[in-house]
């Protein structure tokens, strides 16, 4: 049984080889049924995709929502700098510290630096 697959293959190749010109008339053949399937199967058993609904991004309008956005949050990031930097102030002008204040300068130490290395 492999015997006579194996002659039969061996024969094919012989024929693909003596006959150059039909076999590249086949291959071709092959290869353009295969590129009208692919296309038919794109565009009429493909549920799921809609083709020839593509839409190019707008790169500047969406590099500049990136930039403001950026903006926005060092503009919110320095407004908490300079509130931490307002209240650590007035404890520093306090003449009077109790624990509770120590523990909210240490608080706000730690959110400030926070806030300072933040990029």
């Amino acid at each position: 049984m492999l015997d006579r697959i194996r002659i039969k293959i061996e024969n094919t190749w012989q024929w693909f080889q003596d006959h150059p010109k039909k076999t590249f008339q086949y291959m071709l053949i092959i290869l353009i049924a295969s590129l009208c399937f692919f296309i038919f199967e794109i565009f009429f058993l493909d549920t799921n995709r809609k083709p020839m609904q593509t839409s190019i991004p707008v790169m500047f309008d969406t590099s500049d929502k990136y930039i403001k956005n950026k903006l926005n949050n060092i503009n919110l990031r320095n407004a908490k700098i300079e509130k931490i930097g307002n209240e650590l102030e007035f404890f520093k002008n306090k003449k009077v510290l109790v624990k509770s204040d120590s523990v909210r300068i240490e608080y706000l130490l730690n959110q400030y630096s926070k806030l300072k290395n933040e990029k």
